[in-house]
């Protein structure tokens, strides 16, 4: 029963949902962090792509050999986060979803020292409205300091340059590449002085691949497999999740069972194509949870990478516009911007969104009811701790 809980949960949001008649449908939205009225960063993913990411990814995992492995998606709101969370269910992986907004070294180090980490899926950097933050780098420093045994680290490039594309007479501040931001193998620290294109949004950092334990997400896909079938596994997968208790840095498991559980609770609030925009950016194993939800009721998902409050406080209200967002998922401490400054809740046409998803303790309801008294607000308590074991 076990093994067959394993693969359903990846069957339920992906293959379930992609046949002959919707298969070049767009399942999954993503909105990066840089906007302006001429131009902004966004992608788009088929039911028939998706489907195939994942499976690739599973096949990427296996071959690399972490089926026994415990995986940090230490990751933003990127296209890989529910593609590597699919893949990892899929195979019956251990896997820890972590915020990669969160750049402390110390909690970083604390998480892959005491869940013993052996594979690090992240990006090289992202933008979180005007602040770069540098993953790749505090990853490193992290490992380092706490010399913890991490034998995979699977690197998107998704904000340095890739190699020989020339720069720009301008770069832009929260704008995708950014040539401030190095990394690469074997880089060499003073290589681009000299440079003309040197600007000063920020100081410029270099970071190297380590040699066997560090490869580029993409290098791993063009030659893997395209369809994967779900064995059978004595290790059903497990997420783990990162809390904190009295001001401490807590880890707790969810086994399948439980995983299942609270993603069917997300899936019986959302329905078949209907477009919903999941925001949570204060815990990475809520957001996990209510990503694989709505994939699974057949719903489509809007993923933001960005920060709520930039370029202003309105800017999740101009995601809803974009999409024409019919629900709106969010932790309750990324309300709090929408809530603190009502005079942006006007700016853009919202008339899509029908339902307001509260995922946390359901404090901010009722405020956020008095601002938006023509949609339905509705809380959804996830990952209780009764739910969890140490």
């Amino acid at each position: 029963m076990e093994d067959e809980q394993v693969s359903n949960l990846c069957l339920e949001c992906v293959d379930k949902w992609n046949n002959e008649s919707n298969k070049n449908d767009y399942r999954l939205f993503w909105e990066g962090n840089y906007y302006d009225s001429d131009v902004y960063d966004y992608g788009e993913v088929t039911s028939d792509s998706l489907t195939v990411l994942v499976q690739k990814c599973a096949n990427v995992f296996t071959k690399l050999g972490l089926q026994d492995s415990t995986i940090l998606l230490y990751l933003p709101n990127v296209l890989q986060l529910p593609v590597a969370s699919m893949a990892a269910l899929r195979i019956g992986a251990k896997f820890l979803p972590f915020a990669a907004s969160d750049e402390s070294i110390e909690h970083l180090k604390n998480i892959l020292t005491d869940a013993k980490i052996d594979a690090v899926i992240t990006v090289d950097g992202f933008w979180r409205g005007t602040h770069l933050i540098k993953t790749k780098f505090t990853l490193d420093k992290a490992i380092e300091e706490s010399k913890a045994n991490v034998r995979r680290v699977l690197v998107v490039r998704h904000v340095s340059p890739n190699k020989g594309v020339p720069p720009p007479r301008r770069e832009y501040v929260a704008s995708r590449p950014y040539y401030g931001y190095t990394v690469s193998h074997n880089v060499q620290t003073n290589a681009l002085k000299s440079k003309p294109f040197v600007t000063k949004l920020d100081t410029r950092h270099f970071v190297n691949m380590k040699e066997e334990r560090d490869s580029w997400w993409s290098e791993h896909f063009p030659n893997a497999n395209i369809s994967h079938s779900p064995s059978p596994t004595d290790t059903p997968a497990t997420m783990i999740r990162v809390s904190w208790r009295d001001g401490k840095l807590s880890l707790s498991s969810l086994p399948n069972p439980v995983i299942k559980q609270n993603i069917q609770k997300v899936a019986e609030l959302t329905h078949p194509n209907e477009i919903c925009f999941v925001a949570s950016y204060s815990d990475a194993a809520l957001e996990t949870i209510a990503i694989l939800g709505v994939l699974s009721s057949g719903a489509k998902i809007v993923l933001f990478e960005g920060d709520g409050c930039y370029p202003d406080y309105s800017r999740l209200l101009q995601v809803v516009e974009i999409y024409e967002v019919k629900k709106l998922l969010i932790c309750e401490e990324d309300l709090k911007p929408l809530i603190q400054h009502p005079e942006y809740s006007q700016l853009w046409n919202t008339s899509s969104l029908e339902e307001i998803v509260i995922l946390g303790s359901g404090h901010e309801k009722e405020p956020l009811q008095k601002l938006y008294d023509k949609q339905c607000i509705k809380h959804l308590p996830l990952l209780q701790s009764k739910d969890t074991n140490l």
